[in-house]
């Protein structure tokens, strides 16, 4: 009787059949690292078109960013794939082996991603130089595959890999093309050694291209260079106190020594006080600061004495940086005195509004908020007065002095709305009345019971459940109007009562028309990332855009910012991206040209002025 062997016999491995799995384990390895960085690429594009939209938030809050929405779509397809029958559907065990496999490259790519955040600085393309290769080594394996399989299912399987890696080939060899060095042509102007430590930049003059800047030395100290030369060591710079003369020849800073404060400028140093205002420079380029010492406080131009008071009011002196007019009170509390370019223009006021006062014009008139015994006045530089209210709420004048606008009230819970010397209307609460450059237009913001509501010469926008009133922008032709409002939880772009899509907020002082009206840029967040808005179109993601620092083309045709991508920053204009940099700064970034953008970076151990132009038309 037969004895009949119930155990399943492994049959043996040849060496082709090994070589076949270890080539089968690394074009499946090479095909999920293609994946990954087709799926990542389409995370820097608009919202609308990420995948991460489609899924709740929550899911990626625990993976990393560029990684999240690949490793989601792996794992929904390998779960697909369990559920259909092998033997029918003989693809799908493939698919399972390629979302198996991707997981694993998740390692990977995760140390890669490690290694990156730290100082490793790769060129341009590499991030897409990996996944050609990659499709390369694709089509020469699945080739292989297919010539050595004999099974047809095995080499169907093989052949359609092999298209799928040749195509794959030819659209990561379009994308190396569309970002290519070629659209850029960058040229570094001067250029200084400043070792590993990146430093800060403490003044720039764009008009000579000089730039200061500070680091800190192994005793702590803080070293100040203007253009590569070593101009003065101390404990401290006061920040923001740093500023080059109109003509850019002259500087001036306030430095720290212990306790005590001096004022340092290219032609000398003053002596050490307990405090001193940041200096500023007047029209007719002479520096002006003020310096207390014991009981007094003593206003200085150019080393020589020009007033002297009791104290100067929030130890400041305010100047506009176009016509270099500037303002401040001297006197005690209570008892102040205004001065407008060492020139008195009123006295004895109990409260001065200094951080509301308005320049207009280039003859240096002022208006400022000031009260006197319970009352409050508009006074002006050339002699005008209005007033006098109970209490005040904005004001705005035209940028040719001949236009005024304010918001006031003369009876208690009414404020009424002046404009031009008439009264357009009145609210229990209005707030940020602005006017447009040539006077002719105007817009606020008002509250009604719990609604918000704004007014733009005569239209009105709302209700809304919040308005941010510091967002109120018209366009220098004053027909349009612009801002940032929240209803139901959502917070949207309103320009002329049309509104965009929400997100999930809005960087409020980034609002801004072109200079023809015609266009309006802001900087919205979405997921903790950041992009910018032209026209109501979205541009890609990044991790951080700097405010104040997307600036339009002569032009206005296009626009050019720089942006913080994980580890890199570069210059983005209209969507095309610069060359990568350490450091950019972006007080520094300006338009040259319609297509030539001028920055000042840190990168290979130097601070570089650097002018980068497109050499595609803008599209």
């Amino acid at each position: 009787m037969e004895t009949v062997n119930l155990v399943k016999q492994e049959p043996a491995i040849s060496g082709n059949a090994r070589l076949n799995k270890m080539l089968w384990a690394l074009a499946l390895l090479l095909l999920a690292a293609f994946i990954t960085a087709a799926t990542d690429v389409l995370l820097f594009y608009p919202p609308g078109w990420r995948l991460e939209q489609l899924l709740p938030r929550w899911l990626f809050r625990f993976l990393p960013t560029t990684l999240g929405a690949p490793l989601i779509l792996s794992g929904l397809i390998w779960l697909l794939c369990r559920r259909h029958d092998q033997t029918r559907f003989p693809f799908t065990h493939l698919i399972r082996e390629i979302c198996e496999l991707q997981l694993i490259w998740f390692l990977f790519e995760s140390l890669f991603q490690a290694l990156l955040m730290k100082q490793l600085l790769l060129p341009k393309h590499v991030n897409l130089l990996r996944p050609v290769v990659a499709s390369l080594l694709f089509v020469a394996l699945s080739r292989r595959l297919f010539l050595l399989n004999k099974r047809k299912i095995l080499r169907f399987r093989s052949a359609v890999l092999m298209m799928l890696s040749m195509i794959s080939f030819v659209i990561l060899t379009l994308l190396m093309w569309k970002e290519q060095e070629s659209d850029w042509s960058i040229s570094i102007g001067s250029s200084y050694d400043v070792g590993n430590s990146i430093p800060l930049i403490v003044g720039w003059h764009e008009g000579s291209e000089k730039m200061a800047w500070t680091i800190t030395s192994v005793t702590g100290e803080a070293q100040i260079f203007v253009d590569g030369t070593l101009i003065y060591t101390c404990d401290k710079i006061a920040k923001g106190s740093f500023s080059f003369g109109p003509d850019g020849n002259g500087y001036a800073f306030a430095a720290a020594s212990g306790n005590e404060w001096r004022i340092v400028t290219h032609e000398s140093e003053s002596d050490l006080y307990e405090q001193v205002t940041n200096p500023v420079w007047s029209s007719e380029s002479e520096c002006v600061y003020a310096v207390k010492s014991a009981s007094e406080t003593h206003v200085f131009s150019n080393q020589r004495k020009v007033h002297s008071f009791q104290g100067i009011l929030d130890n400041r002196i305010l100047v506009d940086p176009e016509t270099r007019h500037f303002i401040y009170a001297g006197g005690q509390e209570r008892d102040w005195a205004v001065f407008v370019d060492h020139a008195p223009i009123g006295e004895g006021f109990n409260t001065v509004a200094l951080k509301l006062a308005k320049f207009c014009g280039t003859e240096g008139f002022v208006w400022v908020p000031v009260e006197r015994e319970g009352e409050w006045y508009f006074i002006c530089s050339d002699g005008r007065e209005e007033g006098p209210f109970l209490a005040l709420s904005g004001l705005a004048t035209s940028s040719d002095e001949r236009h005024l606008g304010y918001i006031a009230s003369r009876e208690p819970g009414r404020f009424v709305v002046v404009f031009n010397g008439k009264q357009v209307a009145t609210h229990k609460s209005a707030t940020d009345l602005r006017l447009s450059e040539d006077g002719q237009h105007y817009c606020y913001m008002f509250r009604e019971g719990k609604q918000r509501f704004v007014m733009a010469s005569g239209t009105l926008y709302g209700p809304y459940e919040s308005v941010i009133g510091s967002s109120l922008k018209l366009s220098p032709d004053g027909n349009s109007c612009a801002f940032v409002a929240t209803r139901d939880g959502r917070v949207f772009i309103v320009r002329d009562g049309e509104e965009n899509k929400p997100v999930d907020d809005v960087k409020t002082k980034t609002l801004k028309f072109s200079n023809d009206s015609r266009r309006l840029r802001y900087i919205a967040k979405w997921d903790k990332r950041e992009f910018v808005v032209l026209d109501g179109k979205a541009g890609r993601l990044f991790t951080w855009i700097p405010p104040n620092s997307v600036l339009f083309s002569e032009d206005n045709k296009g626009i050019a910012y720089p942006v913080l991508l994980f580890y890199k920053t570069f210059m983005m204009c209209n969507e095309r991206r610069g060359t990568y940099q350490s450091w950019i700064y972006p007080e520094t970034v300006s338009f040259t040209s319609d297509q030539t953008v001028s920055y000042v970076a840190y990168s290979e151990k130097q601070i570089r002025i650097c002018r980068e132009r497109i050499t595609r038309d803008f599209r």
